[in-house]
């Protein structure tokens, strides 16, 4: 297909995880594919990993990079990849995945299961947006798994929907699969209703001219035809379509089945129609043929049979909308996602299940009405056209990929990158200095409780991160005294010569290292000040609780103390508009000659500075005089 390439408001690189991508070459579905170029032709940079095992043609053009790796065989259309295929898959992403530089959104299937946590880890620490197409469904629920495994679904269900959650879109294939999504927590503004496509470009009956050779078939073919043309697994219930073409048989109605398809259910289907005495006389079982040539098969068929499947999570099948596209009537012998859709819009039908004399009977009077036939195909073109047409579905997961990361702008991405590179920090600094300074606190301990009694540790409500209350944790450095009439003497009065050479160190902060390991506060950022202070605060220095309370501060290695409480809030704002690792690293080497020469500890007359309140108090006061 050859397109005019747009241009996007700004080209993104998009990182797609695809474990077997098919280009159309061989049998398969291509939406992927179809992503990748829709991507690429709006301005997009694209790569794709993926492994050796899908079909990829060497012929391709060179709109988006693929990175293939892994040297397992081609994977058999119709049957479940082996898990070699998706262990090895896994593994080579986790390894090449952080190879691949300036990314601005992963998008990733939800299964396999080991692929999902790898993107959103990846995503997490990169800080940008995670896409996940949800292709399997959420685990089963507790009362749905045996006993014995219960537990091991329940880790699986947790971690799955938590996966899910921290996704910024989810792409979903049906309304199924959002309202399982939706009564689990996941907001429906995060759900894209997609679709596996209907590819026009291909499939249309006037775009190609279409027949069914001869030499593909090895029997004559008698019209009307049915076809399916999928996947055939296990748990299908395509001997329903078998009884079917049986009972049609027996009333000598000329009409062929024709499955085209493979995979773990093909022997059993074929002995069911054996035994049916229907096998390659009306209903003939042929290989797959590749995407490329399905509209050879399409184009003699009458309708199209759906698959057929209890449950209505997830359809991994194509042939529906290819149906559609190829303006063919699709009839449900059975449960199906789309079926209600479908038949909704009279683009096709559904047969009476578990009865297959009357399922024939409705088969035949079906085709062989002309004006229903077509009316059909006319609104299965119409669906084809519309909501359901590959060009739209993959503008759908392009806008939905470029409104993720515009709601994760670059300077957003690089600030959230480094904060949380600054928590992991925080945790391990803090950790590690617990450890390290345990002799020393100790020692602390036994000398405040000598020198003043209990309690060793002080502990008092501060305001931290967007003004969330929190329990600070400090050494003891004043007495309980009280004056004659009960009432807290004055800081000066009450600070202990061990306290005020805590304090002139700096020492008596050193249990905050419990606060920076709970996540309270940081080694770096604007001190937390007292809870009292908060009504006091003007738009402009409430900006100081927009991170995390510090051990130490921009404030603190540039004059401290000696400052007044605008000129503090002033370097509490800049630090905020200006954090960054590299400052936090000068911040904490300028702290370690600060609190050698001991220098900003108190404002001139006080033990350390009046307070903020009392000050403001007072000039309120004063306006209303």
């Amino acid at each position: 297909m050859s397109a005019t390439k747009r241009t996007a408001a700004t080209s993104l690189h998009i990182l797609i995880l695809e474990p077997l991508l098919h280009c159309g070459d061989g049998a398969g579905p291509t939406r992927t594919f179809a992503v990748c170029r829709e991507l690429a032709q709006y301005g997009h940079r694209v790569t794709v990993l993926t492994s050796s095992s899908g079909s990829i043609s060497n012929s391709i053009d060179a709109e988006f990079s693929i990175l293939s790796f892994g040297n397992n065989p081609l994977h058999q259309f119709g049957y479940p990849a082996p898990a070699p295929i998706y262990r090895s898959f896994a593994l080579g992403t986790l390894w090449r995945i952080w190879r691949v530089t300036k990314v601005d959104a992963v998008l990733t299937p939800d299964r396999p299961h080991m692929i999902l946590p790898i993107a959103a880890l990846f995503c997490k620490l990169r800080g940008i947006p995670l896409v996940v197409d949800g292709r399997g469904g959420i685990p089963k629920s507790l009362s749905q798994a045996p006993l014995k495994h219960r537990l091991l679904t329940f880790i699986k269900r947790t971690i799955y929907l938590s996966l899910m959650r921290s996704a910024q879109r989810i792409l979903v294939q049906n309304t199924n699969l959002r309202d399982a999504l939706i009564i689990n927590g996941i907001a429906i503004e995060r759900t894209i209703e997609t679709w596996p496509g209907c590819d026009t470009d291909l499939l249309h009956p006037k775009s190609k001219i279409l027949k069914i050779p001869d030499e593909d078939l090895e029997h004559k073919i008698q019209e009307p035809i049915i076809i399916y043309a999928g996947r055939i697994s296990a748990e299908d219930k395509l001997e329903t379509v078998i009884n079917i073409a049986a009972a049609l048989q027996s009333k000598s109605e000329n009409v062929t089945f024709l499955f085209y398809g493979d995979g773990p259910g093909r022997a059993k289907l074929e002995s069911h129609a054996s035994t049916a005495g229907v096998l390659n006389k009306s209903v003939l079982i042929l290989d797959p043929v590749p995407r490329a040539k399905l509209p050879l098969v399409l184009t003699k068929a009458t309708a199209v049979i759906g698959r057929i499947q209890d449950a209505t999570i997830w359809d991994p099948s194509s042939h529906i909308f290819d149906a559609l596209a190829a303006e063919r009537p699709v009839i449900f012998a059975g449960a199906n996602p789309h079926r209600e859709l479908v038949v909704s819009r009279g683009a096709g039908i559904a047969l009476t299940i578990n009865d297959a004399q009357a399922a024939a009977r409705e088969i035949t009077d079906f085709i062989n009405n002309a004006g229903d036939l077509m009316r059909a195909r006319q609104q299965a073109s119409a669906l084809a056209a519309g909501r359901f047409n590959t060009h739209r579905v993959t503008a759908d997961i392009r806008d939905g990929i470029e409104a993720a990361t515009g709601e994760m702008p670059r300077e957003v991405v690089l600030r959230q990158r480094m904060l949380w590179t600054k928590r992991a920090l925080d945790i391990l600094i803090s950790l590690s200095a617990l450890i390290i300074l345990s002799p020393v606190l100790i020692g602390l301990m036994i000398a405040t409780y000598t020198k003043m009694g209990r309690p060793v540790i002080f502990s008092q409500s501060r305001p931290g991160l967007k003004g969330n209350i929190f329990q600070i944790y400090k050494f003891r450095t004043m007495k309980n005294l009280t004056g004659s009439a009960g009432e807290a003497l004055p800081d000066s009065e009450r600070l202990t010569p061990l306290g005020r050479f805590m304090r002139n160190t700096s020492l008596d902060e050193l249990p905050e290292l419990f606060n920076v390991l709970r996540g309270d506060m940081s080694l770096v950022g604007p001190r937390p000040l007292l809870v009292e202070y908060l009504p006091y605060y003007s738009s402009e220095q409430r900006r100081r609780h927009d991170v995390l309370p510090g051990l130490t501060g921009w404030t603190q290695v540039n004059g401290r103390n000696t400052l007044t409480w605008e000129e503090k809030f002033t370097y509490d704002v800049w630090y905020v508009d200006n954090i960054s690792l590299w400052l936090d690293l000068r911040i904490l080497l300028k702290t370690v000659w600060v609190a050698l020469r001991r220098t900003g500890v108190n404002a001139p007359g006080y033990s350390t500075m009046p307070r903020f309140d009392e000050i403001m108090a007072r000039r309120e006061g004063a306006e209303d005089d």
